[in-house]
């Protein structure tokens, strides 16, 4: 059993013609379930579906594919201020440019 060194926490809230999913914590094999069921169950209705990655202080793999996997699934998916130690996962795997992205701003996607 994981013992939670770094507190995990996904929140999922309209803004605008948007819904956020915003994982807060470390995105691993014991919390990337949690990301993909919030990423599910998102309602159709939004324009977009951001993924706000500001709050990521750690990712691995299973996060990645847990990404990747959504993208597939809903064309709405959008990232959005992927933290540096996302950046650096995404960079490192060669798909820095697979996700669209739009800035805090709103602007976007890209």
């Amino acid at each position: 059993m994981r013992e939670d060194l770094d507190p995990w926490e996904v929140t999922t809230f309209v803004e605008g013609r948007s819904v956020v999913v915003k994982p807060d914590g470390e995105i691993d094999m014991y919390t990337a379930p949690n990301l993909a069921r919030a990423l599910r169950n998102c309602a159709d209705g939004h324009e977009l579906l951001v993924c706000d990655l500001s709050e990521v202080s750690f990712i691995d793999s299973s996060g990645i594919q847990t990404l990747i996997e959504a993208a597939q699934r809903d064309p709405r998916l959008v990232i959005r201020d992927p933290s540096e130690p996302v950046e650096k996962l995404l960079a490192l795997s060669g798909i820095e440019n697979f996700f669209r992205r739009i800035d805090q701003d709103g602007t976007g996607p890209r």
